[in-house]
């Protein structure tokens, strides 16, 4: 003779994810001690880049393909909007820290950052023609196992 009991009906809520939190912690780099309006990084300034078109937007800013006016360089700029909380803004600073650090091939680089009077951050980055692995997925659908292997490959090898 088989016993049959009711399941019970368990409702767990999930935590709300906020639009203006980053979705994993970082770890962050000291409070500056003095606070400055401007701040380079790079040779490559605003007039030197000339935007091209707007690649995508995200949590708190958009990214635009740019060339670079005197030789032609095709980057990546990523536009963080200045509006955002301190804490934000200084986990973006060590983004920023870590990107350029990073030598890796798998990896984009960063080859300058600079604040605008505005507020907002601004990085250059290496421009990537192929896209996200997020824009391939929806381009191609899911992966194949080959090709997630040589992804994770190239993850783990960081």
């Amino acid at each position: 003779m088989a016993l049959v009991r009711e399941r019970r009906q368990i409702n767990l809520r999930l935590p709300e994810l906020s639009d203006r939190r980053p979705r994993f912690p970082l770890p962050l780099p000291p409070a500056p001690t003095t606070t400055t309006t401007t701040t380079s990084t790079s040779a490559i300034s605003c007039n030197d880049i000339e935007k091209i078109h707007v690649i995508g937007h995200g949590n708190g800013g958009t990214v635009y393909k740019v060339r670079h006016k005197r030789t032609s360089q095709i980057y990546a700029l990523k536009v963080v909007h200045g509006d955002s909380d301190p804490l934000v803004r200084r986990q973006i600073y060590r983004e920023i820290e870590i990107l350029r650090r990073t030598d890796s091939p798998y990896i984009v680089q960063c080859h300058g950052s600079y604040e605008k009077p505005s507020g907002d951050i601004v990085i250059v980055m290496e421009y990537m023609e192929l896209g996200t692995l997020d824009s391939l997925l929806q381009k191609y659908g899911t992966f194949d196992e080959p090709k997630l292997s040589h992804v994770a490959r190239q993850v783990l090898s960081c």
